[in-house]
């Protein structure tokens, strides 16, 4: 049956009775003592069964081999009564109450590991069963007042005690009153706590001094229970207190050690406690569940032996059982057969005659009297606990009933919460009149969906920048040796910014079709639906505005090209600010997005680089095997298309080498950060990256220049620093490491990395500072990044960047492939169009057809047409420039070239300009095309 113990942690928490019920099931507990506890573990992993289960089976080998053989030292009682720490009674929600006083603490990294046992001992009495609370959770009360950060803080300690509370003790610690901090020391926690764990970084709550005077705290705690120092009555800072509570927790620890070596659970032990002390009502129907199916088959039993059954077996203690029995229960309960009456004496006197006379038969009488009078007290203790049973059970149904009610509640106030984040709730239109309601509704529905077509074209626009953008700086790479180090680095920054500018412009793009609130806007509370709808609203009139002037002034189309341009133009901005607002993080927007399984903890990544902290062995994944083959086999396609290009075949193994390096890096990404959520993600990715750089580079690099020019020496500095990092960041990874080695392998990978991008930053900063100062701030930005606690890009803005960069790149290949392919030597007016001169109508002629043919069509005051600009570039593409001038001189002979332009065998592009010059007015004609040794194998 259910019943509504979890109203203990709140009604939010009743909602999920169902899923505790289902654990329960799963775990074999038929009672509901345990749903609080049960429902914090649930909680941490998403009410996902299996994971829960499996976090309850690591909580059991942590009370098995930990907390089972865990020593009480000197230095730790010792610790215990400096008054660190203590208990000063229950908040307000019936929460142990635990106060801190950090001044008193001399942490010492020595005594790191009995300081992480007495927080054991400490969280287990706070969150022991309770005959009032079930909840098993605590309220920390930490004076910081007067606490030094170099001698009394240990924020190593501090942030493995936090990863130990979401790792053990998931949901135990409720919340974290931090008092009486120094605005230096404020500023130092606030990344930190950031960083942490969503189960620990929401809990803490900074309560400044203007707060406490304000009374807030009272508000939390009781004056009786608040300490003197911080507003309340309760003188608790005296040393009898403080070794009061250390033996107090010395004691109950050893009897629950003791319990755990007997092979009992720290939550059983305290429930079988609570049944000692008769304070569970679920011991009551075990009880009658035995006396109804235990005690009452005794007289059966003793009745068939004796009227005929072994006869050793009824000689006497069956018998003194029952005899014990019945003389037990005569001093409580009435016995007609011991009622004096009128007929007294004379039964008594017939029983004593028959009793001399015959011994025997009286022992026979008195047999069957007492099984009569055994068998009609069963008989009676059977229907008194059919009556309690019955009773239990209406109260059971009753509470199931409420609980039914209570749950369809929280139902209809969390789905009424949900709608007031939504355009179409009723809520949101209340306040206007009946006959409005329709046509607002309409308007708004127009606003939302116009607002989204500029957010999706914005993202479009977006994504074309980032495209051209990394096309650049791609190419730049390969334009001087060694020059990889430098723009690859810029690459991978503007590559991965772009990749989250897409994805935030996408996210809000969906959210307005919807007729959602965007996430950002939560930080202006109730009215911030209101204010996404008068941007909306404000923006669209805008675009309306601009469209009747500028159709008024010139035509429609003119007017829907303006209204169309100036919204997604105010469109990315509004997204831009969106994207650089993101990494700094609103509070409503730093919740995991567990749904979408992503990576949900790279804010760790910091803990584990800066802080003596042991990794969670929940962090060793090993993937899939169907993902470890696609991606193997799309590398070794790419590595066989690049060599088979590289030495000499046909273009189409440069396109498959560029699409399947692509689609290794794309999968890679997507794989890595769905469902997992270790912090070696982000560097198994880097890892791909570089890969994916280097191969690039070889290709493009050994197809063009080969091993001249220092371009065989950057290719292999280029190998073998990619190969320490892969390697370095797999070994660290995926190798069988735990522990210490395993931390400080994965620190030296990611200290090596970021060490390796600061330089390349740095030194592209010397070389061409403009790009150099606009890639620090983006890497910047992107560090910024790193302290968040929930993923900043999702799989459109990835596949639209990686999508559109791929086909920019094959487009760039293609058309210097077909330029390629039309450079030729020798003269070509002799066969193509040799009079062409003579055929070019002057100036001053007309046509007499009012749409005339486009190869017709005349440049305004010019002779030149369509065709001479196709001659014009033909020539550009002739490699001998003897023959290059006898076809000028047979098509513009008026024209000539220019040689004076500085340009190498090995630039990208080649510029041809042709010049005109007269009196009137000059002509100069450029014609580009991509350089002659760009694609040379």
């Amino acid at each position: 049956m259910s019943s509504p113990v979890l109203l203990d942690i709140g009604s939010a928490a009743l909602a999920h009775q169902a899923q505790v019920d289902e654990l329960k099931r799963i775990l074999g507990i038929n009672h509901n003592y345990f749903d609080c506890w049960l429902f914090n573990f649930l909680e941490n992993k998403n009410f996902k069964m299996s994971e829960a289960v499996a976090k309850l089976q690591r909580r059991e080998e942590f009370e098995r081999t930990e907390l089972a053989n865990a020593e009480i030292t000197d230095w730790m009682m010792e610790n215990m009564q400096k008054g660190i720490i203590q208990v000063i009674g229950n908040d307000k929600a019936g929460r142990v109450a635990f106060y801190i006083t950090t001044v008193r603490d001399k942490p010492q990294s020595k005594y790191r590991e009995e300081s992480r046992k007495n927080f054991d001992m400490f969280v287990s009495y706070g969150t022991r069963l309770r005959a009032e609370n079930k909840r098993c959770q605590i309220t920390m009360l930490i004076n910081q007042d007067k606490a030094s950060m170099t001698s009394n803080l240990d924020m190593t300690f501090q942030a493995d005690i936090a990863l130990r509370i979401a790792k053990y003790y998931p949901g135990c610690v409720d919340k974290m009153y931090i008092c009486n901090m120094g605005k230096f020391l404020s500023y130092l926690a606030k990344p930190i706590f950031a960083g942490l764990p969503a189960i620990v970084s929401d809990r803490i709550i900074i309560i400044s001094d203007g707060d406490i005077k304000k009374g807030k705290l009272l508000d939390l705690f009781d004056r009786s229970v608040l300490p003197t120092t911080l507003g309340g009555d309760n003188d608790c800072d005296k040393q009898e207190n403080y070794t009061r509570f250390a033996y107090t927790i010395k004691e109950y620890f050893e009897q629950l050690k003791a319990a755990v070596k007997r092979g009992m659970t720290v939550k059983e032990w305290e429930l079988v406690n609570l049944r000692a002390a008769h304070a569970v009502e679920d011991g009551i129907t075990e009880r009658l569940h035995q006396s109804m199916f235990g005690d009452s088959q005794e007289p059966n039993s003793a009745l068939a032996h004796m009227e005929g059954g072994n006869p050793s077996w009824s000689t006497g203690s069956m018998i003194s059982v029952r005899l014990g029995d019945m003389h037990a229960h005569s001093a409580v309960h009435s016995d007609d057969s011991l009622l004096v009456t009128c007929s007294t004496p004379k039964k008594e006197a017939s029983l004593a005659e028959r009793g001399n006379s015959s011994m025997l038969g009286g022992r026979g009488d008195t047999m069957r009297h007492i099984l009569n009078n055994s068998i009609f007290r069963d008989s009676v203790s059977q229907c008194a606990t059919m009556e309690t049973f019955f009773r239990i059970s209406l109260a059971e149904i009753s509470d199931q009933e409420w609980l039914r009610i209570v749950q369809l509640e929280i139902k209809e106030r969390s789905e009424l919460l949900e709608q007031a984040d939504q355009f179409s709730s009723e809520s949101f239109l209340l306040s206007l009149p009946p006959i409005m309601q329709v046509v607002v509704r309409g308007f708004l529905w127009i606003c939302l969906t116009v607002m989204s077509f500029f957010f999706l074209i914005g993202t479009f626009f977006i994504a074309l920048v980032g495209v051209l953008s990394s096309l650049y700086i791609f190419f730049c790479m390969f334009s001087k040796p060694y020059y990889v180090f430098l723009y690859g680095t810029a690459f991978i920054v503007v590559a991965v910014q772009f990749t989250l500018f897409c994805s935030r412009g996408f996210d809000i793009a969906r959210n307005t079709f919807n007729g959602r609130l965007i996430q950002a806007l939560k930080a202006f509370g109730s009215k911030a639906l209101i204010f996404q709808g008068v941007i909306y609203v404000g923006c669209t009139v805008g675009c309306f505005v601009v469209f009747c002037v500028m159709a008024t002034r010139f035509d429609v189309l003119t007017g829907i090209q303006y209204s169309v341009a100036y919204g997604w133009v105010v469109a990315v901005c509004l997204t831009f600010i969106y994207h650089v607002a993101f990494a700094f993080g609103f509070k409503e927007i730093s919740k995991r997005s567990y749904s979408s399984g992503s990576r949900v903890n790279n804010a760790e990544t910091t803990l584990y680089l800066f802080m003596d902290i042991d990794m969670d062995d929940a962090h060793l994944f090993r993937r899939a095997p169907s993902e470890v083959i696609l991606l193997s086999f799309l590398g070794v396609l790419a590595f066989a298309s690049g060599v088979s290009f590289m030495a000499g075949g046909s273009f189409f193994f440069l396109t498959g080498a560029i699409v399947m390096t692509a689609a290794v890096l794309f999968l890679s990404v997507i794989v890595l950060s769905t469902n997992n959520s270790s912090p070696s993600a982000t560097l198994t990715i880097c890892s791909v990256f570089y890969g994916c750089i280097f191969w690039m580079g070889a290709v493009f690099t050994m197809s063009r220049e080969g091993w001249h020019n220092n371009y065989g020496d950057a290719l292999l500095a280029t190998l073998f620093v990619m190969l320490f990092f892969v390697i370095s960041c797999f070994v660290s990874t995926y190798g069988p490491w735990k522990g210490r080695r395993r931390r400080w392998l994965f620190r030296m990978a990611w200290l090596l990395l970021l060490s390796h991008l600061v330089a390349c930053v740095v030194a592209l900063i010397v070389y061409n500072y403009r790009m150099g100062l606009f890639v620090m701030a983006l890497a910047l930005h992107l560090l910024v990044c790193i302290f968040r606690t929930n993923e900043a890009s999702n799989v459109y803005g990835v596949c639209l960047m990686a999508t559109g960069f791929v086909f920019a790149l094959l487009a760039c290949c293609l058309i210097a492939n077909y330029d390629h392919q039309q450079i030729y030597s020798g003269s070509a007016s002799g066969s193509l169009l040799p009079s062409f001169a003579s055929s070019v109508i002057d100036d001053s002629s007309e046509t007499s057809s009012v749409f005339p043919p486009i190869c017709t069509t005349r440049f305004a005051k010019s002779s030149l047409d369509i065709v001479s600009m196709a001659l014009f570039s033909k020539m550009s593409y002739n490699s001998d420039l003897t023959s290059m001038e006898k076809d000028m001189n047979t098509w513009f002979p008026d024209f000539t070239s220019v040689t004076s332009l500085d340009q190498g065998v090995n630039d990208v592009l080649k510029v041809t300009m042709f010049r005109r010059r007269a009196s009137s007015m000059n002509t100069t004609i450029l014609s580009v095309r991509t350089g002659e040794n760009l694609l040379q194998r």
